[in-house]
């Protein structure tokens, strides 16, 4: 996820990731979850040092395995934290009800607060 372009709203939530599948791929295909997720170098890295494991150490390969399937699923929790972040900051917030509303809103959907849209959103939050 790259900070340099800016998304809409509806992109940052379509980007959200699904940790049953996370964990998933990393079943199939150990450290397919991580690449999913954003974290590609760790799931490159994870592929061939679970592969050696499962080859010389298979129970302690299947562990690794085992492990991995939980943190594929933390992963894409901690990537749709992140994202949710991001969306917050994204959002402006109400200077009435302190509601986050969508940054091109001209009034507030929870208390019906009008936004002046000549004024930044702190100007409006001082002047109320």
């Amino acid at each position: 996820m790259s900070s340099d372009q800016p998304l809409d709203i509806d992109a940052m939530h379509r980007r959200r990731k699904n940790p049953a599948l996370a964990a998933a791929m990393n079943v199939l295909v150990p450290g397919a979850g991580y690449i999913y997720c954003g974290r590609v170098f760790l799931g490159i890295i994870a592929f061939p040092f679970v592969a050696g494991m499962l080859f010389y150490e298979p129970l302690a390969g299947f562990g690794l395995t085992l492990v991995m399937i939980v943190d594929g699923f933390l992963a894409a929790g901690r990537y749709n934290r992140r994202l949710d972040e991001r969306i917050a900051a994204a959002m402006k917030t109400c200077p009435v009800c302190a509601e986050k509303v969508r940054p091109e809103a001209t009034a507030c959907r929870h208390c019906g607060h009008p936004f002046d849209v000549s004024l930044p959103t702190s100007a409006t939050a001082k002047a109320a």
